[in-house]
């Protein structure tokens, strides 16, 4: 009785110590699936262009303020960012799916510079997820 007494414990200590380590956000990354490498011309400038989902769930019961941005890094070597928000108002356990464009001209993009950081930030977190950037010929 004992012995079962303490396995109880320690796994509803863990439990807890688990749930409290939780991030309030979860945010992730993937490729959109129908179309994700393409390019378009403005200003007789090449842009090449990858499309992401992002899916952002917010996990705590308290609504919540988001950014999304990219690092000072990647937006000095000349990629952007185009999202329908960059700043985003989830409600409590709210689950959000939001497609979005990296891109960068053409006679700026370099094999050697084409892992990207998005940068999620709120009151209380800043999560950070590499993306690597595929130029299409």
């Amino acid at each position: 009785l004992v012995l079962y007494t303490l396995l109880f414990v320690i796994f509803f200590a863990s439990f807890v110590w688990t749930l409290s380590q939780r991030s309030a956000v979860d945010f992730n990354i993937t490729r959109a699936h129908l179309y994700p490498f393409s390019s378009r011309f403005e200003s007789g400038k090449k842009i090449i262009q990858n499309q992401i989902q992002m899916h952002l769930k917010n996990q705590t019961d308290a609504p919540l303020v988001v950014n999304i941005l990219l690092s000072e890094k990647n937006i000095a070597r000349g990629f952007r960012l185009s999202s329908p928000a960059s700043e985003l108002r989830l409600a409590a356990e709210q689950d959000v799916k939001m497609p979005a464009f990296i891109e960068i001209d053409e006679n700026q993009y370099s094999l050697n510079n084409n892992s990207i950081e998005i940068i999620l930030v709120t009151d209380k977190t800043r999560i950070i997820k590499l993306f690597k950037f595929i130029k299409v010929e």
